[in-house]
């Protein structure tokens, strides 16, 4: 899937529309990818890791195109995320 650009790959629309509903509902609050390559990161308000594995296991690409590498909790401890 890699050889292709992005906007390319398959069921590109649908995640990004999944994506960006999550966004929107408050639940992811930071992504990007990691220094250009295919990997990403994103920071997501939730109660658990569990509460994020299933708020992303409804995104198309999770299951070959961006597979969850892995959840951690986090605390933050420098700076402010606005409540949403």
């Amino acid at each position: 899937h890699a050889e292709r650009p992005l906007a390319e790959q398959a069921d590109f629309r649908p995640h990004a529309d999944y994506m960006h509903n999550l966004y929107a509902q408050g639940a992811v609050v930071f992504g990007g990818f990691l220094d250009g390559g295919p990997e990403v990161l994103l920071i997501m308000r939730g109660s658990s890791a569990d509460e994020v594995r299933t708020a992303l296991a409804g995104d198309p690409w999770m299951a070959d195109i961006l597979p969850i590498d892995s959840v951690a909790e986090w605390t933050l401890g420098l700076g402010q995320i606005a409540e949403s």
